[in-house]
């Protein structure tokens, strides 16, 4: 009997230190989101998991080459349609098929993922752990979270990629950060460290229509260069992912000029998804190409960004793309959607402040 009782109270002793362990490895975590708050990215991607449960059509996934180009509020105000973007600075394409288990967990009613291709073209000596970090340290715990992690890790070795080696640096961002999260202690107000819930442009980071630079329209660039077997291998694993979800995955190319060795590399992504039955777009060839238009003396300010006037142009004719190959509601005025509405007023404001239009 008194054994009984003996075991009884080591048990609710362990349980007891469990829960407390567990919840105060929570609070600390929260407390590290200083580590991503004051980074636009990681704001991207928390913010992400703010938008309401079942409230997305789409999102779209990728690095400069999907947040500069998809202007997510003009595609809200013209079509109704809420798609979100998960870009983030050079964002691994590793990444791509971990976010869309990210999108696909957290979010009920999606009809796509528009996934950017453009970084498969990545040299080994780009790679940067902080580009990694920028992602994951702002997703929830969870298999998948670690998996991203452990896939990003293994690819760069395969690569010969130079990357931090302390995978608890990955998995444990408190304690890379420790020194920022723990001025929450003796902070006036948690306010110094939280920031609010909306991300003002859905993931869109506009630049200056000022800022566009001439360059000489250089023409199609149809060369394809050989993919590398880590390459196919990494291409392969995300057709399949994509396969595996509850919404349509679309690869994108969106227009850039990077030189034939880089876009030779991306035209071959692209054929290599298409012969694994993915739909794709790649908007550097034609017809695709023509029927966009981009116009190089006022759409670009570098030969891989566009400035805000070509990422309306690009978006109002992705927008009509998605428009006609789903079935999308119109969600512009409608409960649960005050955020973009509230984008596409925000948008305005920028455009009249940074344009004057």
């Amino acid at each position: 009997m008194v054994m009984k009782k003996v075991r009884t109270i080591i048990v609710i002793i362990v349980l007891v230190l469990l829960i407390g362990g567990v919840t105060g490895f929570i609070i600390v975590d929260r407390m590290s989101e200083a580590t991503y708050s004051n980074n636009t990215y990681g704001k991207t991607i928390d913010r992400f998991y703010k938008e309401a449960e079942g409230s997305l059509d789409g999102v779209y996934i990728g690095s400069s080459a999907a947040y500069r180009y998809w202007n997510a509020p003009k595609a809200y105000e013209d079509y109704g349609m809420a798609v979100y973007c998960m870009g983030t600075y050079v964002q691994p394409i590793t990444l791509a098929s971990y976010l869309l288990k990210e999108a696909d967990k957290h979010q009920s009613n999606l009809k796509f993922a528009v996934v950017e291709l453009r970084n498969i073209a990545k040299p080994p000596e780009s790679y940067d752990d902080n580009n990694l970090k920028l992602v994951t340290d702002a997703m929830p715990y969870s298999l998948n979270r670690a998996a991203a992690i452990r896939y990003y890790v293994e690819y760069c070795e395969k690569i010969g990629a130079e990357i931090d080696t302390d995978i608890w640096d990955y998995y444990l961002p408190m304690l890379r950060e420790r020194g920022e999260w723990a001025k929450t202690f003796t902070a006036d107000s948690l306010e110094d460290y939280t920031y609010d819930s909306e991300n003002v442009f859905k993931g869109f980071t506009p630049a200056k229509a000022d800022t566009a630079e001439y360059f000489e329209d250089k023409g199609e660039i149809s060369h394809r260069e050989p993919l590398t077997a880590e390459q196919k291998e990494l291409l392969s694993d995300l057709a399949d992912t994509a396969k595996e979800m509850d919404f349509e995955g679309i690869f994108v190319l969106a227009p850039t000029h990077t030189g034939q060795v880089q876009n030779g590399t991306m035209n071959s992504a692209c054929d290599y998804m298409e012969s694994k039955g993915c739909t794709v777009l790649n908007f550097n060839l034609e017809p695709l190409r023509g029927e966009l238009g981009m116009n190089w003396a006022t759409d670009f300010y570098n030969r891989r960004h566009v400035t805000i006037t070509g990422a309306d142009r690009y978006t109002e004719y992705l927008s009509a793309y998605l428009a006609d190959n789903f079935d999308l509601e119109d969600h512009r005025g409608e409960e649960g959607y005050e955020s973009w509405d509230a984008a596409v007023e925000k948008m305005k404001e920028y455009l009249f402040l940074n344009t004057g239009s």
